[in-house]
């Protein structure tokens, strides 16, 4: 049984367009269920909008004054807690925590990457460092940009992944193709749930590649789009309309 890559379960009123000059538009469906559900975004499950929008916040504003003076102690920090924050295994975390100096170096070296990369193969190879350090991995790097760069980066995992590999992109010339190609799997041993395939070196590579050519711009052109059309989310924490 194959593992499930996409999905057909969105409306057919849910999708994006992409117009001959490669302007971008939003279904009108698309575009509320997104600011419905930023809006609503908790993490974890059952921590509450307002208090989870409000520690996003706060770590940004912490990851942002750490980086300011960045070292190696200040590199393990930020990965550490971005770590912590997604909630990584137990083995992963501790390989994060008891991270030798050298480690550490590997550390800061790929967070210079994040923050002064100016193309996308400059930005993957900063990524490609990030994953293969002990506990990290392609899920957590990219939770790690995303909080290093909270305007640029963004976060796959299996939930993203599996939302825009289903989502609906309408060519041009009336193709229908979906938004992007992440590779999926199956977690080892068990046939009910299906994960980004990142464990091996073919799979990492594949979905590292998605992230940055294909996922990254596809976002960065989503919330253009948003922002011209003056759609805006209110931040549960400090009930402020945000673009």
């Amino acid at each position: 049984m194959a593992e499930p890559n996409d999905s057909r379960a969105f409306p057919n009123t849910v999708f994006v367009s992409i117009g001959i000059d490669k302007a971008i538009t939003l279904s009108s469906s698309l575009a509320s269920l997104l600011i419905s559900a930023r809006e609503a975004y908790q993490w974890p499950l059952g921590t509450g909008a307002r208090a989870s929008q409000q520690v996003i916040l706060d770590s940004e504003a912490s990851i942002a004054h750490w980086l300011r003076s960045l070292c190696l102690r200040s590199a393990k920090t930020i990965i550490s807690n971005v770590s912590r924050w997604g909630k990584n295994g137990a083995r992963a975390q501790c390989h994060i925590d008891q991270a030798t100096p050298r480690t550490q170096e590997q550390m800061m070296d790929a967070l210079t990457g994040l923050l002064d990369w100016r193309n996308s193969t400059d930005l993957a190879q900063a990524l490609d460092k990030l994953c293969h350090i002990p506990g990290i991995g392609l899920v957590m790097a990219t939770k790690v940009y995303r909080f290093c760069l909270p305007d640029r980066g963004a976060s796959v995992d299996r939930h993203s992944s599996y939302f825009f590999n289903s989502l609906d992109t309408r060519l041009s010339d009336r193709t229908v193709t979906k938004a992007t190609c992440f590779k999926r799997e199956w977690t080892a041993g068990c046939h009910k749930t299906s994960r980004l395939a990142i464990y091996n070196p073919s799979n990492l590579s594949k979905n590292l590649g998605e992230y940055v050519s294909c996922y990254l711009p596809l976002l960065e052109r989503m919330a253009t789009a948003l922002n011209e059309d003056g759609r805006e989310f209110r931040c549960a924490a400090t009930g402020q309309a945000k673009r």
